[in-house]
């Protein structure tokens, strides 16, 4: 429900953005992702290593989940223009 709802946000305002703003856009939401949770301070060593073994875990439970590259890109392009 909630993907729902920020699919919509994004078809009906931010791809309104001129290029250069859904870029800035997108790097502060990348910023975000690199956020540990210790006040903003990016993650450290062995957090980004305990975050990949839990991604590895979880592609290895469920690998059909995995969306191919090719797929990726197909996708950004379309959103970026």
């Amino acid at each position: 429900m909630r993907k729902n709802m920020i699919d919509n946000i994004i078809k009906n305002n931010l791809l309104d953005l001129t290029r250069e703003e859904r870029a800035h856009l997108a790097s502060i939401l990348l910023e975000s992702l690199t956020e540990g949770t210790h006040l903003g301070q990016p993650l450290t060593d062995g957090e980004w290593e305990k975050e990949l073994e839990r991604r590895i875990a979880e592609h290895k439970r469920n690998p059909e989940s995995a969306i191919e590259w090719d797929a990726v890109k197909e996708k950004a392009r379309a959103i970026i223009g």
